[in-house]
């Protein structure tokens, strides 16, 4: 409950006494009260009984205010002495509290009926929340309660149980982390060629699965030219595996991240490769690239897409990759990118193979990954699910990002949390499977108001504006009010990695507000991964504070205030050298200064429409929030944390 009841009997008071001495009243006046030497007994008991009515249920809760308010009525019938005092609402709460303010005699007829007959009559005071100034309320699933909103970043793409460095109480997964480790840092004599990994041989295998595929024949071409000039005579470590720029240009880890984990009508689907959940074992290196030539080029999945079941191998699923969100990429890079970031997948994965087969600790891997997989990846979506539906049940709105869609139909089919919120999901081909989503409560939103203007915000970005499909989704839609629906403007959204364009994003979408719907009265939440960093690089990485201050600038403010602390951290990890961006990963020595240890997370709103309260950080799943602690853990299944805030109307503060 966000108002007190014993505060809302003195604003009732001083609001029923200016409109006794003036009609509509004015916010000061000089009013008359009583000062006694001894206290009225009675006016002690009513507060007292009005303050335990706190814990009580609504209907009491009525009727202790109603009995309150015709007993302070009645009272005032006594007051034969006035002292006159200039004061306001806040100092005219005090008096009342200090148990020396009564309204005079002069007033004991209209003070008493309209006390009992507004309690009556409207409920909205009972309610705490005053209607004077017509002040309607814009509280969503009650006039108590306000908007309460999260905003999660639930990191579907990961299905990597390497990933991230965890607390595991495990001496083979310690062995074998430290040995990888080492590999990488310090290879030695280990960082042997490229070709003698990957080679000639399982070149042109690859080369003619491209062609039988139907890619065009000079991007292949340009493709084994590039292999000459840029692969071939490098190492696998210093070469490949630790080269900045091929991770900038996610030449590795965008097939990966395409490929890695598939789900499809029938199932997950998984890539021959160690950074997965991958079931199947391999007897030798050659098993293994038997096996990963089948799955990319011979298996036909089903997914689901907006124009229904789509039905391909996986190759086809392969996306170019665009200079305009990652400018790194050369324009030849980018007309080739189909082809060559399928070559550099089965560069990658060969060069784990490898070095799994190498490394000190590689007795047991597969079956140590197939632990792991079970504890941190195989039950993610029911843990994720799980939390939704214990810990945040009871908002109104729930922004998501990175969000499958199998995920959106898992929660659809939620026996708890279908039934109670209507999810919307924006229309895109299904290829890139990593969308943001919105869960609105049913009992708050209109779910036939509905409408998706996530196109209209999209065309108009800017060209170079690094934004990918599905990264995006606004939607306006209505909400009950009891009757009284107002329209809002709900947006989620996902950053891209450096959070270049987390600013242009709102900039459209405070544009789009301002010149489309100017006429209508639209309240605008968002809620983003914003990928923003505590230390930034100029131009390269978002600063927090210098995004802060652009949706200062704007109108706006957040969950976090106007001046966010930037050590406020919403993602607190680091990545191992068992995954595809190295440009990311840390020792374990290195966690602080390299790992994402950042305040990404943020909901968003116009100042002048909202304020927020009961802002809270959850890394457990339960509500809480444990400062310096690793995530995700086996049982917290994301990188990013939940993050709650509450959001009061300032039109009815």
């Amino acid at each position: 409950m966000f108002a007190n009841i014993k505060d809302n009997l003195c604003t009732l008071w001083w609001r029923l006494s200016l409109k006794c001495s003036s009609g509509e009243g004015q916010r000061q006046r000089r009013i008359p009260v009583l000062v006694e030497s001894h206290e009225s007994k009675l006016v002690t008991i009513l507060i007292l009984v009005s303050t335990l009515g706190l814990t009580c249920s609504l209907p009491v809760q009525s009727l202790i205010l109603m009995l309150a308010a015709v007993g302070l009525g009645l009272r005032s019938c006594f007051s034969n002495s006035k002292l006159s005092v200039s004061t306001n609402t806040t100092t005219y709460k005090n008096l009342i509290r200090s148990r020396i303010v009564r309204p005079s005699y002069k007033y004991k007829y209209t003070a008493t009926i309209l006390s009992a007959t507004t309690i009556l009559f409207q409920p909205n005071l009972v309610r705490g929340v005053s209607t004077t100034n017509q002040c309607e309320t814009e509280t969503m699933t009650s006039v108590q309660k306000g908007i309460s909103v999260i905003n999660w970043n639930i990191a579907a793409i990961n299905n990597n149980p390497f990933e991230y460095w965890i607390t595991y109480e495990n001496d083979e997964y310690a062995k074998l982390m430290d040995d990888v480790q080492e590999f990488i840092v310090n290879p030695g004599e280990k960082d042997v060629p490229i070709e003698t990994v990957f080679t000639d041989t399982m070149l042109h295998e690859l080369l003619d699965l491209m062609k039988q595929q139907g890619w065009d024949e000079v991007d292949i071409s340009d493709t084994k030219e590039y292999w000459e000039k840029n692969f071939k005579g490098k190492t696998i470590i210093k070469g490949f595996m630790k080269d900045g720029e091929l991770g900038k240009k996610r030449l590795a880890s965008m097939p990966d991240r395409i490929t890695n984990t598939i789900n499809t009508v029938d199932g997950q689907v998984y890539r021959p490769t160690p950074i997965n959940c991958y079931q199947g074992t391999f007897q030798s290196f050659e098993d293994w690239w038997s096996q990963w030539k089948d799955f990319m080029f011979e298996k036909i999945i089903k997914v689901n897409s907006k124009k229904g079941v789509a039905t391909h191998n996986v190759a086809s699923m392969i996306l170019p990759i665009k200079r305009s969100k990652y400018p790194a990429v050369t324009e030849e890079e980018e007309r080739i990118s189909v082809p060559l970031s399928t070559l550099c997948a089965g560069i990658f994965d060969s060069i784990l193979i490898h070095m799994l087969e190498n490394v000190e600790g590689k007795q047991g891997w597969q079956s140590l990954r197939a632990e792991m997989c079970q504890a941190l990846n195989m039950k993610k979506n029911e843990r994720t699910v799980e939390i939704l539906r214990t810990a945040y049940s009871d908002v109104d709105v729930m922004f998501l990002q990175e969000v499958a869609n199998s995920f959106a139909k898992l929660i659809e089919n939620d026996s708890a949390l279908g039934e109670k919120f209507e999810v919307v999901v924006p229309n895109t081909s299904g290829k890139r499977d990593q969308n943001s989503i919105i869960l609105l409560n049913r009992n708050v939103f209109d779910a036939s108001s509905i409408e998706d203007v996530t196109d209209k915000i999209y065309a108009n970005f800017k060209e170079g504006i690094p934004v990918a499909e599905g990264d995006v989704l606004a939607i306006k839609v209505k909400s009950k009010d009891m009757g009284k629906g107002s329209t809002y403007l709900l947006a989620s959204f996902h950053g891209d990695t450096n959070g270049l364009a987390t600013i242009p994003v709102l900039e459209v979408l405070h544009t789009f507000i301002q010149e489309n719907l100017k006429d209508e009265t639209v309240k605008f939440v968002f809620g983003l991964d914003a990928n923003t960093y505590e230390n930034a690089k100029k131009g390269k990485t978002q600063c927090v504070k210098e995004f802060a201050e652009y949706y200062v600038s704007l109108g706006m403010n957040s969950c976090h205030g106007t001046t966010p602390d930037p050590s406020n951290y919403t993602t607190y990890n680091a990545r191992t050298f068992l995954q595809t961006q190295l440009n990311k990963a840390c020792t374990r020595e290195e966690f602080l200064t390299k790992g994402d240890v950042n305040p990404k997370d943020f909901v968003l709103f116009y100042d002048k429409e909202f304020s927020s309260s009961n802002t809270f950080k959850d890394n457990t799943g339960e509500r809480k929030y444990i400062e310096r602690m690793v995530f995700p853990t086996l049982s917290f299944p994301s990188d990013h944390a939940v993050l709650y805030t509450e959001l009061t109307a300032k039109s009815c503060l």
